[in-house]
């Protein structure tokens, strides 16, 4: 941390992380498990950020990072030691954000900015036959290929104290995402009711876009004609302060799910949290 004045601050971070796992044929035998293999995992996440204090108005903080992994993982079967998973994969992520915070009075407040993120990823993976937990042949599968993708959004929320104890949060997102020219539009909007200094009533509505995952989106050129998939979110409930360092909060909450694509020989599973998982 480095402060440049008394109105620019400049951050820079740094995260390294090596992880190694050895499964061997003898340990998984032991344990009656079906598969044995070996897991090499290296990330790298380093940032700069810099916040700029515009005086007694508001303020930004814009940030630059790059993101480094390499994912090496092998894994055979027991029974016959043939090899079920061969993966070499490296991704880099070259990230720009800014957020600005303007307080245009007392009772209303702005928050705003816009972010781009652009993706290298390298994929070298083979996945052999099987059968999975319900009896279905699942085939071989081979994904190799060089995957570039560019993200950019802009953002905007409106914090309204419509009075002493009602607070009102109207907001909205417009994301662009390259590979499947798509524009999306996520609408939101929260609210804050305190019936005292301890309790008060919460709830939030809003639209939230996940985009592809590489790794699905590499197995097959027809997939940059797929819709972005997106969830609404309902969330409604109560928050009471029962001690200085207690709180306890009370939630219900709904989450529908739109464009999620299915596996039509695993309709069961999310397909999404497979590619994140491999």
């Amino acid at each position: 941390v480095y402060n440049l004045s008394d109105n620019h601050k400049l951050t820079v971070l740094d995260v390294f992380a090596n992880d190694y796992i050895d499964y061997n044929y003898d340990q998984a035998k032991d344990e009656g498990d079906y598969y044995y293999g070996r897991t090499k995992v290296n990330t790298n996440a380093v940032g700069v950020n810099w916040r700029y204090i515009w005086g007694n108005s508001g303020y930004s903080n814009t940030s630059f990072a790059h993101n480094y992994s390499l994912n090496d993982n092998e894994y055979s079967e027991i029974v016959n030691k043939t090899v079920q998973l061969d993966n070499y994969s490296k991704e880099h992520l070259f990230s720009f954000r800014n957020v600005n915070y303007w307080k245009l009075s007392e009772n209303y407040k702005l928050e705003f900015g816009v972010e781009a993120k652009y993706g290298m990823q390298d994929f070298n993976a083979h996945y052999a036959e099987y059968f999975d937990n319900s009896g279905n042949l699942i085939p071989e599968m081979s994904v190799i290929k060089d995957l570039e993708t560019t993200k950019a959004g802009v953002f905007g929320v409106y914090h309204l104290q419509l009075a002493k104890k009602l607070t009102l949060s109207p907001g909205i997102r417009l994301d662009y995402f390259d590979y499947n020219k798509t524009t999306d539009i996520s609408p939101r909007i929260s609210f804050m009711y305190k019936f005292d200094e301890n309790t008060s009533l919460n709830g939030s509505a809003g639209r939230f876009y996940q985009t592809i995952p590489g790794l699905f989106l590499a197995q097959s050129n027809a997939f940059n004609k797929l819709k972005t998939p997106y969830a609404d979110h309902y969330i409604l409930g109560i928050s009471h302060l029962l001690s200085e360092n207690t709180r306890l909060t009370i939630e219900a909450y709904d989450k529908e799910y739109r464009n999620f694509p299915i596996d039509p020989i695993q309709p069961q599973f999310f397909v999404f949290d497979q590619a994140v998982e491999t």
